[in-house]
């Protein structure tokens, strides 16, 4: 399931996954609140909170619109995924860092500046 996060700047664009994500929910959630943040910037950052450790379709979507993405702040419980940000850096976004769950207001005080 996907849920847009609510209250963030402007050109921070947050989502958070927990359980079982569906194509089905990247259609209803993660598109449209894109679509919309485009028509009003051309960058977008991405908050992303995994709640489990589903990241490839995440990856693969972030990919698809890295024109779009200049900055993305992962907050997870998983150490696996610490090393995601990496991979984002050389392959999808250059400006990407791993936050732990109890530093959510530290990622979006990083996504949110510059």
């Amino acid at each position: 399931m996907l849920k847009r996060i609510i209250d963030l700047p402007d050109n921070v664009l947050g989502i958070e996954a927990s359980g079982e994500v569906t194509a089905d929910d990247y259609q209803s959630v993660l598109v449209p609140a894109l679509e919309e943040k485009l028509r009003m910037i051309r960058k977008v950052r991405f908050l992303y909170v995994l709640g489990v450790a589903i990241v490839a379709a995440h990856f693969r979507f972030v990919k698809e619109h890295r024109q779009n993405v200049n900055r993305l702040a992962i907050v997870s419980t998983d150490r696996v995924l610490s090393a995601l940000p990496f991979l984002a850096k050389h392959f999808l976004v250059k400006e990407s860092r791993h936050f732990s769950m109890d530093k959510k207001n530290e990622a979006l005080a990083w996504v949110s500046q510059g």
